[in-house]
């Protein structure tokens, strides 16, 4: 016996699939705990030659830690396989089902943990309506500090353009006469990459404000957790 038939008039194949699904969350200490069932199902499909019945022998490599059940006969069950027997008649086609079973948890720390994996737990099936409001409420905090942060980034950049821009604009002032109408043209230049960097400094101070608030509203959040 194997596996895959080692009689060449009988045919054995196999298809898999696993499925993870969140069946419980709790949260303390700013830590998001998640219960989560994991299933793998292996079928078998035998079919037996046109002449004569079999009886088939399948050895089923086993996923470690994982409680196992079939709709075959089980011969024998070992931590790393599976031995199962079925009988099949003459031309005819049989499935074997083999489920594997775990309850795995995670831990998910609120503090670190995107928005869109917070959103994700807190569209749970059947969880505490009070964890799932509490979860859009944090990652709602995280998306406008994130949106803060890059108002930040964007400023900085501009500051930086416009500073490069100012030393290109001074060195060619340096080779021009001071009257002349370009060099009029670059001080006009230099007095709008003036204004563009205060404005760009302005915006970061303020959007630097906002990341601010935002966070110690992230804070208070997941210490009410």
């Amino acid at each position: 016996f194997a596996a895959f038939a080692a009689d060449p008039k009988t045919r054995l194949t196999r298809e898999r699939d696993s499925r993870e699904t969140i069946i419980g969350l709790s949260a303390r200490d700013g830590v998001l705990n998640v219960k989560k069932s994991l299933a793998w199902t292996t079928v078998y499909h035998v079919a037996a030659p046109k002449e004569e019945a079999r009886a088939v022998m399948i050895d089923h490599a086993r996923i470690g830690g994982t409680e196992v059940t079939s709709d075959g006969e089980v011969v024998s069950s070992e931590p790393e396989r599976l031995r199962l027997r079925t009988d099949v008649a003459a031309g005819a086609t049989k499935d074997i089902r083999v489920t594997e079973t775990r309850i795995d948890a995670e831990a998910v720390h609120l503090s670190e943990a995107p928005s869109d994996t917070l959103l994700f737990y807190a569209s749970t099936r059947g969880a505490d309506p009070a964890i799932m409001e509490k979860l859009k409420a944090i990652a709602a905090i995280k998306t406008r500090v994130a949106d803060a942060e890059r108002g930040i980034e964007r400023a900085e950049r501009t500051v930086a353009r416009q500073a490069d821009e100012q030393e290109r604009i001074r060195a060619n002032l340096a080779a021009l006469p001071e009257t002349s109408d370009s060099a009029k043209s670059y001080i006009a230049k230099l007095a709008r990459s003036e204004k563009a960097i205060e404005e760009a400094e302005a915006e970061r101070t303020a959007e630097q404000a906002k990341a601010d608030r935002e966070r110690k509203a992230l804070d208070a959040a997941i210490a009410a957790f």
